[in-house]
């Protein structure tokens, strides 16, 4: 749970509630997250920076072959817990972005290395009898603007609804379809 305060991460174990304050801001759906942040000490070595370029063993380099050997050990599959180890060594090597426009389009980029194309994770008894998972929308919140973002499988186009437009006040309820809607901006004038 996001609010402006702060991130909390509540779920249940065995019955019983667990609520976490959330200070590295990630989290995924499975296991718990304090076996989450145990396992993040498997991976101390995940930086921004490669490793050294004069590095040497009996007069044989052992330079980087190129970028990013800072990240070496960087999980690279679709469990949750590899997704918790990338959605940290992405928003913690972020450079703050300068805007919310900027930061927006930052998360929007973060976010799409965690897809799951079509087919890539199916669950069930046989190649017969299956289920698929994968990334049917994405969302970004903006908890200090009230502004919610989307984009859907069926349209990459992200689109942005200004909840301060909304009267949650109101006796009717509106409903959007965020699946069909095909504009980038969703101006909600009149007050329901």
């Amino acid at each position: 749970m996001t609010e402006k305060s702060g991130f909390s991460v509540k779920h249940y174990v065995g019955g019983k509630l667990n609520i976490y304050d959330n200070k590295i801001g990630v989290m995924t759906n499975a296991p718990t997250y304090d076996w989450h942040i145990l396992n993040l000490r498997n991976y101390p070595q995940l930086r921004a920076f490669g490793g050294p370029t004069d590095r040497q063993i009996d007069g044989v380099s052992l330079a980087p072959f190129g970028a990013g050997s800072g990240m070496l050990g960087l999980p690279g599959d679709v469990t949750p817990v590899s997704r918790f180890i990338r959605a940290v060594a992405f928003t913690k090597t972020l450079i703050a972005p300068k805007d919310v426009e900027a930061g927006v389009n930052e998360a929007a980029r973060i976010l799409n290395n965690f897809d799951i194309s079509r087919g890539l994770v199916r669950e069930g008894e046989s190649s017969e009898n299956y289920h698929l998972n994968f990334t049917q929308w994405t969302t970004i919140g903006d908890i200090k603007n009230r502004r919610y973002y989307w984009w859907t499988e069926h349209n990459r186009r992200m689109r942005m609804i200004d909840l301060k437009a909304l009267n949650f006040e109101g006796k009717r309820s509106a409903l959007l379809h965020l699946m069909k809607c095909a504009q980038r901006t969703l101006r909600i004038v009149p007050r329901i």
